[in-house]
């Protein structure tokens, strides 16, 4: 990992240790695998095919900007850096209509069990102390586009991509028109989440956009952790909603089944126990409370902390154009989630944050 954090743009070279990172893909090998025989393009893998769509992103290019790029003065070097195959004696790059096809059609069929797989190594590599953050940022469009809301904070046209990350490095993504909420498509995205029983090591923070009920309940079931958030100087602290309300509702549910007394219960249990019987907002404010109960001197340490949202979402937008203008509304969800998946593989370059 390079230890000093940079948004300079990279040569082909410097994108090999992300093409190693590709080449252990089981996700890849398996692409490789199920293609149908009979493309003369096929003698690209889905690694080749990645790194050149990287190349591209990295670099900004049109696809006539990569055609000459791949053709000109110099670009056996930049095909030999990216692993590109060779044919009577030449390095040999897709075409562009393949490239076109391949981001736009093929990419998708992948594109969800790739970033598991990214994901699980992620959260395997930050066991013991891990951050995760939850944020969106814009992804401005054309103001042309007619299918882009404009959004008066921004004051532009976009769409909107809501992330989550941890230690720094986006883990899953989602993405909507410019005015959708952010709490909703966050918890959206956190029942999406395989394997987040993430528990002891790890702080989940959120800004003032997540403070509901809903959400604290949702953030503990799916993880384990008590979110913090960043609650309003007006917020309400739920007097029926104490520990002592939360075991008296409990002892009631005695006839359900699964019911352990109550002082032989932990807390954890209790509390998922409400939830799967009707009380779920109920433990959100029990939750909230908890959090709120942190004090100030904690929550300005987690605001800063959860500053890193800021930072990340400006160095993506400085490594690849992270904006929609010129796409066709169709490809917009794919190509902004192609983009995020490269600036996460770009953030593991990096020492993490934490």
């Amino acid at each position: 990992m390079v230890r000093v954090r940079s948004t300079s743009r990279l040569s082909a070279k410097g994108l090999q240790p992300i093409i190693e990172i590709l080449r252990s893909s089981r996700t890849l090998a398996l692409y490789d695998m199920g293609r149908e025989p009979g493309c003369r393009e096929l003698k690209f893998t889905a690694v080749q095919m990645m790194a050149i769509l990287l190349y591209i992103e990295i670099k900004k290019f049109t696809l006539e900007d990569y055609e000459n790029a791949v053709e000109g003065r110099g670009s056996q070097m930049v095909l030999r850096n990216l692993g590109m195959p060779m044919v009577r004696g030449r390095y040999v790059a897709p075409s562009t209509g393949w490239v076109s096809t391949f981001r736009n059609h093929e990419f998708p069929k992948f594109r969800a069990e790739l970033e598991r797989e990214f994901m699980e190594a992620v959260i395997e590599m930050t066991a013991g102390h891990r951050i995760v953050t939850i944020d969106s940022t814009p992804a401005e469009a054309s103001r042309y586009s007619k299918w882009a809301d404009f959004n008066a904070h921004y004051r532009i046209r976009m769409a909107k991509v809501h992330i989550i990350m941890v230690n720094g490095i986006p883990i899953f993504g989602l993405v909507t028109n410019g005015n959708d909420g952010d709490n909703p498509e966050f918890r959206k995205m956190l029942s999406r989440l395989q394997n987040a029983r993430w528990g002891a090591g790890t702080l989940l923070l959120s800004d003032g956009a997540y403070d509901s009920a809903e959400t604290y309940a949702d953030v503990f079931l799916k993880t384990g952790v008590v979110m913090s958030s960043n609650s309003g100087a007006g917020s309400v602290w739920h007097e029926e909603a104490e520990w002592d309300d939360m075991v008296r509702r409990y002892n009631r549910l005695h006839r359900e089944r699964g019911f352990v007394p109550s002082n032989k219960a932990a807390p954890e249990f209790i509390l998922r126990f409400l939830a799967r019987h009707g009380q779920k907002e109920v433990v959100g404010w029990f939750l909230r409370n908890l959090d709120m109960s942190r004090g100030k001197i904690i929550h300005r340490a987690h605001a800063k902390a959860r500053h890193v949202c800021e930072t990340v979402h400006h160095a993506m937008k400085r490594w690849v154009d992270f904006d929609v203008r010129g796409l066709h509304s169709p490809y917009v969800g794919r190509r902004l989630m192609m983009r995020l998946f490269f600036c996460s593989l770009l953030c593991v370059l990096f020492e993490p944050y934490i």
